[in-house]
């Protein structure tokens, strides 16, 4: 998944139209959406720009794995 265009024409990511879009639904207020307690809704768990889901076991990556991917992605940014 990309970018997302705004009116303005500026990029946001996936964590930043989530908090916008959960920002535009309490109000406006940074606070609220933080201490928002509407599970039932689909992005509920990702409104902190995380993943938080309970139970979800968080992928830690070997210093060569981290390398690997580092390489990877600049060997494809060349190319470009």
């Amino acid at each position: 998944m990309g970018k997302v265009d705004r009116p303005d024409n500026r990029k946001w990511n996936r964590a930043k139209a989530i908090h916008e879009f959960c920002l535009e639904c309490l109000g406006g207020s940074a606070f609220e959406v933080s201490g928002c307690t509407l599970e039932n809704c689909a992005l509920y768990w990702f409104r902190r720009g995380t993943d938080d889901r309970p139970g979800r076991v968080k992928r830690v990556l070997s210093d060569d794995a981290k390398n690997r991917l580092f390489r990877a992605g600049r060997d494809f940014r060349a190319r470009g």
